[in-house]
């Protein structure tokens, strides 16, 4: 479009209507249906410049554009000279260093800010949770670095959003679109904007769809349970020492002490003699027999912790050898058992060989009864002998058994026979602590010999006869309940327990025979009674002591998981990169940059233009929605390039005589698609 302003001077305009008039001395507005230009008989020529502008004729004739079909010339009021622009071509004509420089300083920022949230997470990684910032913290970091990613992608979406309206005649409503979709999405969601401004709506969708790049940071830093071992010395660990049975009853470190056996006296002295298992003992003993947990727990020695820890000590053992058959010592015969017997386990009884039943004499040896069952007073208190343990069970092969009997055993039954001596062993036990609860991990015995070898004898008179005692007390308890037998009439019929073990876990539940490895389990059953001690500090062998221990806290860890974190800033840094490489061709295809956000751009492009306030007339308020004839028209960036006439003396009439000269004002600005040309590169622009 070119305008075309008359300038008469200010005198002769003071006192004018800024609206045309009749009077032919008046600066006319002149459009394309004017027939003439009244110039007052001066000519008014256009300056000759190669700039596609046919000049215009004294006579009055249309102004126009080589390449358009309509004029429009505009009388202007301003008595002054229209100022040159402040900027000379090449200023114009260039890219400042600002918005590019500022874009991949952006972009840049924004993969630092990644970087910096991954090395921040890896450094917390197995670390302990003290609070919960670090995730608030890589929370702001990832809202950071996807602002960067945006902030980048919007001057990249500026220059584009100029390129695209340097080139194409667009509706009012899609340049709505342009200039606001990068925060309205609802903007973009029209046919021409999608057919015609297709790289400007993804370059949108990218300023709305970095941002998800921040929903994985949460996730990759989160805090698991875990275990801290720490090596350190629990100082109160139960442990055994049976010498301290040697020593006085008295007061310990839990209060008072009990003893495992009650004592008696020789007729006038104080020497005392092994009497029976004290009722405590018994108990506990009781108790630990139907434990199908292991030996009864002892005290944390951790608490608040888990912690495991080696107990070394010595005590007594039972030492299962497997034999060919009884040796005759006991009732017990192999012929009992089946196929020809009905006696699937036996035990021998440890007072079989006592003439005087009276049972307040527990674990008392024969040797110390006369024949009237009266104790002997030279022999009393003194072993001379400590008799084992026969143990007889059956196993079912499963293999098919043909001979005596086999309607009732269609199985081959293995007779097994044990013969079980008590022994010195050193335990080696460890033990784990987890909530409170203990749990033996692992068992050793080192078998060091019978507690009373073949032809020795322990007197009471003996530095460890307290010891020794303690030794046979638990022995006999533990012979004692075992003791007796358990039936079955045939492989089909229930089996009639009259021992106790078959309360044990050394009996099957399903099949009512022994366990396999029974010489094993019959071991460990008898080693978990002596460890059922540290249970009850009372007990004299009972006292607290310093172990080294491996102490396991339940703590709270940062647990990283860099994958998710590196794909989604990954994803993001190589879209942002995408759109700051179209927004740098769009740099160098407008050869300047532009600021679509901001007031002052929009000012420039659409000041003083006439047909853009015809178009906006009564909507100066920026009221929106805009009517729909407004929003269809279509509209485009380009060359608005105006014609100034230069006016004279300003006396008016035909004699005044308005001197006329015209001056070509290059403008850039937006137009309707007939009234704008591209805009000229390398061209001065006011």
């Amino acid at each position: 479009m070119v305008t075309l302003k008359v300038d008469a001077p200010s005198q002769a305009l003071a006192s004018e209507e800024t609206t045309t008039s009749s009077d032919p001395e008046r600066p006319q507005i002149i459009d394309s249906s004017s027939p003439a230009i009244d110039c007052a008989k001066d000519e008014a020529t256009l300056p000759e410049k190669d700039d596609g502008i046919s000049p215009i004729s004294p006579t009055g004739e249309h102004l126009k554009y080589m390449s358009t079909s309509s004029t429009a010339v505009t009388t202007t009021q301003d008595p002054q000279t229209p100022a040159e622009p402040h900027t000379d071509a090449g200023e114009q004509w260039s890219i400042h260093w600002y918005l590019p420089s500022f874009m991949v300083f952006k972009y840049f920022l924004g993969v630092g800010f990644a970087l910096g949230h991954h090395f921040y997470y890896r450094s917390l990684d197995l670390s302990l949770v003290g609070s919960r910032w670090p995730v608030q913290v890589g929370t702001a970091l990832a809202f950071i670095t996807q602002r960067c990613f945006v902030g980048a992608v919007l001057t990249a979406y500026s220059q584009w959003a100029w390129r695209t309206l340097n080139r194409k005649p667009l509706e009012l409503a899609t340049i709505d679109g342009v200039f606001a979709a990068s925060r309205d999405p609802s903007k973009a969601i029209s046919r021409e904007m999608l057919s015609k401004a297709t790289v400007q709506v993804m370059l949108a969708a990218a300023c709305w769809l970095l941002p998800l790049s921040a929903i994985a940071s949460p996730s990759t830093l989160v805090a698991m349970p875990s275990t801290m071992s720490s090596n350190e010395s629990c100082p109160r660990v139960a442990s055994l020492d049976f010498a301290r049975e040697s020593i006085s009853p008295g007061v310990g470190d839990a209060g008072r002490k009990y003893e495992i056996n009650y004592w008696g006296v020789y007729r006038n002295t104080t020497t005392p003699v092994y009497m029976q298992p004290t009722y405590d003992f018994q108990r506990l003993s009781a108790v630990s027999f139907r434990s199908k947990n292991g030996p009864l727990h002892s005290h944390d020695p951790c608490p608040g912790a888990n912690c495991t820890l080696t107990l070394e000590f010595t005590g007594p053992a039972y030492k299962c050898d497997e034999k060919a058959d009884f040796d005759g010592t006991t009732n017990q015969r192999l012929t009992h058992m089946p196929p020809r017997g009905n006696v699937v386990f036996t035990s021998s009884h440890p007072d079989k060989e006592r003439k005087n039943k009276m049972e307040i004499y527990l674990g008392v040896p024969m040797e110390w009864f006369s024949e009237k069952g009266e104790l002997y007073t030279g022999k009393w208190g003194t072993f001379t002998t400590m008799y084992p343990m026969w143990v007889g069970y059956v196993q079912n092969t499963t293999r098919p058994y043909k001979g005596v009997n086999d309607t009732l055993w269609p199985f081959e039954l293995e007779k097994k026979v044990l013969k079980c001596d008590l022994n010195y062993a050193g335990y080696t036990v460890d033990l784990s602590f987890e909530g409170g609860r203990q749990t033996v991990t692992e068992m050793q015995l080192d078998y060091r010999g019978p507690v009373l070898p073949d032809g020795q004898t322990m007197t009471p008179y003996n530095t460890t006869y307290r010891e020794f005692s303690a030794y046979h007390a638990i022995g006999f308890i533990f012979q004692k309940y075992i003791s007796n037998i358990i039936t079955q009439e045939s492989s089909t019929t229930a089996v009639y327990p009259a021992s106790n073990i078959y309360q044990t876990n050394l009996i099957n539940e399903t099949t009512g025979l022994a366990v396999d490895d029974f010489p094993r389990a019959l071991e460990t059953s008898f080693a978990n009674l002596v460890l059922s001690l540290l249970s009850e500090p009372k007990f004299s062998p009972v006292f607290n002591t310093s172990r080294p221990c491996t102490v396991r806290s339940r703590i709270q860890q940062w647990q990283y998981e860099p994958f998710w974190l590196g794909v989604s800033y990954g994803i993001g840094a190589v879209a942002a990169l995408v759109c700051i490489a179209a927004g740098a061709y769009a740099f160098v295809s407008n050869r300047y940059g532009v600021d679509t956000m901001l007031f002052s751009t929009i000012l420039a492009v659409t000041r003083n233009n006439p047909e853009l306030d015809r178009l906006m007339d009564g909507y100066s308020l920026g009221r929106a929605p805009l009517p729909e004839r407004v929003l269809r028209q279509r509209l485009r960036f380009g060359d608005i390039t105006e014609l100034v006439v230069k006016g004279g003396d300003g006396k008016g009439g035909r004699g005044g005589g308005i001197s006329t000269g015209v001056q070509v004002v290059r403008r850039a600005g937006f137009g309707s698609e007939d009234m704008v040309r591209p805009v000229a590169v390398g061209e001065r622009y006011g």
